[in-house]
């Protein structure tokens, strides 16, 4: 029976210019589509700039939905479409093998390509830059903070629907204080949106829109007010969320009392400073939708360890089938599917895959060079040791000038096997973020070598570390970001109710950023369930810390690293 292969019917939105800055992408296909072909390889959204548009791809019968990231800051620039920019949504199609299929695997008709611009934003900006779902109206902010406020704690307001971040002027807002016989009070606020989620997607008691109001000065015990002058905060449709007549309702709101020791402030307050110096604090645990995970040392820095012998990932996205001949393999990210049979050949020699990203073997991938190029010394059998100060980069280019008969797999992520890796030669695999084995690797004995964290209960427990040096590129030879991430154990360790306050982050952007979130202590490990705030997760106790790591094409290799994270939450004594 001949296969029926998918097509894509309809594309929205249908107008490819003006593009809102939280409109989702919405494609519809005439069967439904299998979730799990859905990856960066098969269908993707890239700017002019080859930068990828951040947030999550939904698949739902025969839809696939992309909602971009939320935007909260004021230059509305860090959502996950920029304004005034084109994008290019791409879909892997036959003959592709890493394309987009049905649930029997029948694949898209073609690959395509469908092209859209977002809208302008700044100086005299015109029209609407966000859909509003509502429209006709404006949801009213409120406090969120019932009790009053410990010393050093924000002042927090929520609404029930998303707002314009380019909206929110600090300068509109100060706070006064309002007990009779004190002396006059007046400060100034810094303000900021914790969360900004789509309206529909929280819970009935879950606000969309979170704002944080810092006062720029101590505040003494007492009772005082948040007032408005000329606010022009809105939602996205332009409606006022800012009640009119405030000066007659305002928010009200306490700051308490000392402890009546009289130690002051500092005894109300503790802390845990997450400073990467103890590895009992981090979990090793994959974060989904990342590359891998990023570099905990006991050096005390969060950072990237991208291996200059990772690549020039010249051959794109790989999804390896059947028979792989090539002895140099440069990709972005590489990939044997489960099921897929792929076989490197009987040839002798170097065989080198190499991903800039991440590396899955789901499927088997095998080698078996023939009788007479059996595995012959080497430099990392013993006996022939390695060059003092040798770079893996270095060792590579002997191992292929004298035609060494070895197996290599490079990944600048992870490096994950859950299928079959089975070859005759010496093995050698390498990852910048971690080697995770849950399937099978067999190779002669005593021949494996590891050169990275990790490891799996199915390997050669005699695998060796080799001394080789993982030195950074010379310059920036990324094709497409790479994304990196870790994880905290539940901290602190205490399981007591914690009143959060700001939390302290140090770290330099480099030339990408960095990003912390917050996750509840238990669950799954899933960036949609992460916060910017630990007082926005439900519930009381530990949080983990989500720490995420971007590195952008360009022309500098300057990555991103984290020095601190540091926990406070407000004590009763």
């Amino acid at each position: 029976m001949a296969v029926e292969a998918v097509r894509l019917e309809s594309i929205r939105p249908v107008e490819g210019e003006g593009v809102y800055l939280n409109e989702e992408i919405v494609l519809t296909f005439s069967q439904a589509i299998d979730p799990s072909s859905v990856a960066s390889t098969s269908l993707r959204i890239v700017d002019d700039a080859g930068r990828e548009a951040e947030g999550r791809w939904e698949v739902v019968g025969r839809q696939a939905r992309f909602a971009p990231r939320p935007v909260l800051s004021g230059t509305l620039t860090d959502g996950g479409y920029l304004p005034g920019t084109v994008y290019s949504v791409d879909l892997g199609g036959f003959p592709r093998l890493d394309g987009l299929r049905g649930l029997k695997g029948e694949p898209l008709d073609r690959s395509w390509r469908w092209s859209f611009s977002t809208a302008e934003v700044g100086p005299g900006r015109r029209g609407f830059v966000f859909d509003d779902a509502s429209p006709g109206t404006g949801a009213h902010v409120s406090l969120s903070n019932a009790r009053p406020l410990h010393p050093g704690e924000a002042l927090v307001l929520e609404c029930n629907e998303p707002l314009d971040p380019s909206s929110l002027r600090e300068e509109e807002f100060r706070i006064e204080r309002v007990e009779s016989g004190a002396a006059a009070f007046t400060c100034r606020v810094k303000a900021r949106f914790l969360a900004n989620h789509p309206e529909g997607s929280r819970g009935p008691l879950e606000p969309c829109a979170v704002i944080e109001f810092m006062p720029t000065e101590r505040l003494e015990p007492g009772s005082y007010l948040l007032l408005g002058s000329g606010v022009t905060l809105t939602d996205y449709g332009g409606n006022p969320v800012w009640p009119a007549g405030l000066g007659r309702q305002p928010h009200a709101f306490g700051v308490r009392r000392p402890p009546p020791s009289g130690a002051g402030e500092l005894e109300s307050q503790a802390h845990y400073q997450l400073s990467f110096l103890d590895r009992t604090e981090f979990l090793s645990v994959a974060v989904p939708g990342t590359d891998g995970l990023a570099h905990w040392s006991d050096g005390g820095v969060l950072s990237v360890r991208f291996p200059k012998a990772a690549g020039e990932g010249a051959h794109g996205a790989l999804d390896l089938r059947g028979l792989e001949d090539r002895h140099d393999l440069q990709a972005t990210t590489l990939s044997v599917a489960k099921g897929a049979q792929v076989d490197l050949g009987a040839g002798p020699g170097l065989r080198v895959l190499r991903a800039q990203g991440r590396v899955h073997i789901a499927g088997h991938l095998g080698r078996r060079i023939s009788q007479t190029d059996e595995p012959r010394p080497g430099p990392a059998i013993p006996g022939h040791p390695y060059v003092d100060g040798e770079s893996l980069s270095q060792w590579l280019e002997r191992a292929r000038a004298e035609d060494w008969p070895w197996t290599v797999l490079i990944a600048g992520g992870d490096l994950v096997i859950d299928g079959d890796l089975v070859v005759n030669t010496p093995l050698l695999l390498v990852a910048g973020g971690w080697i995770r084995v849950e399937g099978r690797v067999d190779q002669p004995p005593g021949q494996l070598w590891l050169l990275s964290e990790g490891g799996g209960l199915r390997m050669d427990p005699t695998a060796t570390v080799p001394d080789l040096v993982i030195e950074a590129p010379d310059g920036n030879p990324l094709k497409q970001t790479l994304h990196l991430a870790a994880v905290s154990a539940p901290l602190p360790a205490r399981v007591i109710s914690y009143r959060w306050l700001e939390p302290l982050v140090g770290g330099r952007q480099g030339a990408g950023r960095y990003e912390v979130s917050y996750l509840p202590a238990t669950g799954p490990v899933e960036r949609g369930r992460a916060v910017k705030h630990p007082r926005l997760l439900e519930g009381e106790g530990p949080v983990r810390v989500l720490l995420e790591l971007f590195v952008t094409p360009g022309p500098l290799w300057d990555p991103p690293s984290l020095d601190f994270v540091t926990l406070r939450w407000a004590t009763d004594r």
